[in-house]
């Protein structure tokens, strides 16, 4: 199989680690697109910020910016490490379990930052 016909099965497959890194990269596309194709600039609606005062008008960032990554390079090595970690994940608990920790990792690390 070649690594072309490797990424259609994995997409054909469409379990919860596929969807996860769709999401990603679509949100990554989304917001490249708007920000230099159409001079939107998202991110600050989707990336956490660490203003307190300003977090609660915008609440939702701590579920959006678990999405939002700012290059290709930190989106192309976080997806790969998340591929390879949830794999290994996969092997040992159901998938429900892996969405369980994706959000509550990310929720926890927001927390955290915040």
């Amino acid at each position: 199989m070649s690594f072309l016909q490797n990424i259609k099965a994995e997409l054909e497959r469409r379990n919860l680690l596929t969807i996860l890194l769709v999401v990603n990269v679509s949100v990554f596309l989304l917001l490249n697109v708007s920000q230099h194709i159409l001079s939107i600039d998202l991110s600050p609606y989707l990336a956490l910020t660490l203003n307190p005062k300003e977090f609660l008008f915008k609440f939702w960032t701590i579920f959006t910016y678990m999405f939002s990554h700012e290059n290709l390079g930190h989106v192309f090595y976080n997806m790969l490490l998340f591929y390879f970690s949830a794999r290994t994940f996969l092997n040992f608990l159901p998938e429900k379990k892996l969405l369980y920790v994706y959000v509550m990792s990310g929720l926890m690390g927001g927390l955290f930052l915040l």
